[in-house]
């Protein structure tokens, strides 16, 4: 019983907890993470649309208007330079066939080909996160159209300060779960410990029965299950006592009977046999 029930009380508790934490942390944390990458498009979804309004207006007053591809590359680097300094960003600029044609920061590396310039290039907008050296960033991409795709401007974001975000929500988690798992368990010793108390009680007074000892009595100490059980082995203990006290009179009176008699006694069944 001390190994068996108890524990199990226990081992039950500390799995549903910990059941209940992994799932809990999972949906919080990805809810999260999914909640600030949405916020962060949005916001550069809403930079972009200035960036766009801005360069459109700045290549239809320039002297070269008549050719907007040739003047926008020509203007590529002024235009990245502006833009990473009013949004605090790298940003990347890419002619119509994928050239990058000017980088706010050329000392960083690239990383490698970008696939969503095949979207961006047909006129929309796509934006992948990637890990670099310098961690890991969002690469947000928006075309630049006039009467066609003149060319690609890309947002390089750091998500530094998301992972960092994420990481405290993980460690404030993992705060709660040790905070739980030691409510948890010391709840789940004194409940085992009320439980398996008159459950216990019982199996000494069974075994106090059966070496004849009635006088012993469990303790009553509440009014669910385990009470009324407490309450029926009592009445049963006294039940088996009274019957025993009857037995033991009956026979010894028999006994007193049978001694006191001067003649033999023999007892038939009912097929006349001794």
């Amino acid at each position: 019983m001390k190994h068996g029930l108890r524990y199990k009380i226990i081992s039950i508790n500390l799995i549903v907890l910990v059941l209940t934490f992994a799932v809990i942390s999972f949906v919080v944390i990805q809810r999260l993470y999914a909640f600030n990458i949405d916020m962060l498009v949005d916001n550069l979804k809403y930079q972009s649309e200035l960036s766009v309004i801005s360069i459109r207006q700045s290549l239809l007053t320039d002297k070269n208007s008549s050719d907007i591809e040739r003047s926008f590359v020509s203007r590529s680097n002024e235009f990245a330079t502006k833009l990473s300094n009013e949004y605090r960003v790298r940003v990347i600029i890419f002619s119509k066939s994928r050239e990058i044609i000017a980088d706010s920061d050329p000392l960083l590396e690239h990383p490698g080909k970008f696939v969503e310039l095949d979207e961006v290039i047909k006129g929309n907008r796509a934006y992948v996160i990637r890990n670099t050296d310098q961690g890991r960033c969002l690469y947000f991409s928006f075309p630049i159209v006039y009467s066609d795709v003149a060319g690609a401007i890309m947002f390089v974001y750091p998500l530094n300060e998301t992972d960092k975000m994420t990481q405290s929500i993980q460690m404030l988690l993992l705060v709660s779960f040790v905070a739980g798992l030691i409510i948890i368990l010391s709840v789940s010793i004194f409940l085992s410990l009320k439980i398996t108390k008159p459950i216990l009680q019982l199996k000494d007074s069974a075994i106090k029965i059966a070496g004849g000892n009635f006088g012993d009595k469990i303790p009553v100490t509440s009014s669910d299950e385990t009470g009324e059980l407490a309450r029926a082995f009592n009445t049963m203990s006294s039940e088996i006592e009274n019957k025993m006290k009857v037995i033991n009179f009956e026979r010894a009176k028999l006994n007193s009977i049978l001694e006191s008699m001067g003649e033999g006694v023999i007892a038939l069944d009912s097929e006349d046999e001794i």
